[in-house]
């Protein structure tokens, strides 16, 4: 006998990340970003990533579930830049400001619930503009380096990233993934002992 209540919600949240990526592959964003000989992922259940509702804790995130986790937030800000014009408001290296990312993935959660849950109010996406209207002013007072004039010089100046932005993100990414592995296998060794 099959457990319908399970079921019915098991493709309630297939149903869910297919819209995502729907969503994502109408304006060309799903192009994925994993390390090199990565395996991407092959399914909702079998990654254990969240739903497309959820917002992320960074600091907690695996290796695996950064790169998921960096290839979603990628698509999504690239889709957001576009969409509404905001190149003069999120720089393009906001991948390496912390509290750009956690704005930034708090507000996709935000739009995913509005646009994409089917059990949203009418009212969601309305609400959820207000959020971005709240979320670009809380952005700009973030950007306390100018980065959205294209002064940030961290450790590549603005030009270069202007002109290669794609490879100095995913540098920055895999570079991100491969530490947090490096940090599991030190957690992993230090409880062995």
């Amino acid at each position: 006998m099959t457990d319908l209540p399970r079921l019915t919600a098991d493709v309630v949240e297939l149903r869910e990340d297919v819209d995502y990526l729907l969503v994502l592959l109408e304006h060309n964003l799903a192009g994925p970003i994993l390390p090199e000989g990565a395996a991407p992922p092959t399914g909702a259940a079998a990654t254990g990533r969240p739903r497309p509702g959820s917002a992320h804790v960074w600091h907690n995130l695996t290796a695996g579930e950064a790169a998921r986790a960096w290839e979603t937030l990628i698509g999504w800000v690239d889709w957001l830049l576009g969409r509404y014009s905001l190149d003069d408001t999120i720089p393009e290296c906001w991948y390496r400001h912390a509290p750009m990312v956690d704005e930034l993935d708090a507000l996709r959660a935000g739009w995913s619930a509005a646009y994409l849950d089917p059990a949203a109010q009418p009212t969601e996406p309305g609400l959820w503009l207000d959020r971005l209207q709240r979320t670009l002013e809380r952005l700009r007072a973030w950007d306390r380096y100018g980065c959205a004039a294209g002064t940030h010089h961290e450790e590549i100046g603005a030009h270069a990233i202007s002109v290669d932005r794609d490879r100095h993100r995913e540098e920055y990414i895999f570079a991100d993934i491969n530490g947090r592995r490096g940090r599991v296998a030190m957690q992993s060794a230090s409880t062995e002992t």
